[in-house]
């Protein structure tokens, strides 16, 4: 996925999302990463209804691994600039604050 993701072709990303199992896999980290690399997928996609709800499961999954990636922090300001100011003081928002893109 996180291939996939660096070639910029979300849909090959989300094709295979819905047979995989997020629980089986083994660490946090990993299971963090697959629901960062689908939000990924989602932005890409213009989708900014389902990349908050991926970016919260990941943080869910391993909060400080997550709080501190790079992808996180420009994904979620990206967001945070172009949503409308009722987006912007709900999960998005909060989510924003945790990750440190906002004061």
């Amino acid at each position: 996925m996180s291939a996939a993701m660096e070639r910029r072709e979300p849909d090959e990303v989300l094709a295979p999302a819905p047979s995989l199992t997020p629980e089986d896999l083994p660490a946090q980290g990993r299971r963090a990463q697959y629901f960062v690399e689908i939000g990924r997928a989602y932005a890409q996609q213009r989708n900014y209804r389902d990349t908050p709800h991926a970016l919260l499961r990941a943080e869910h999954s391993a909060p400080q691994h997550v709080r501190n990636m790079v992808h996180v922090r420009e994904l979620v300001g990206h967001m945070m600039r172009k949503a409308r100011r009722d987006l912007t003081t709900g999960e998005l928002g909060r989510l924003a604050q945790r990750v440190g893109v906002v004061a």
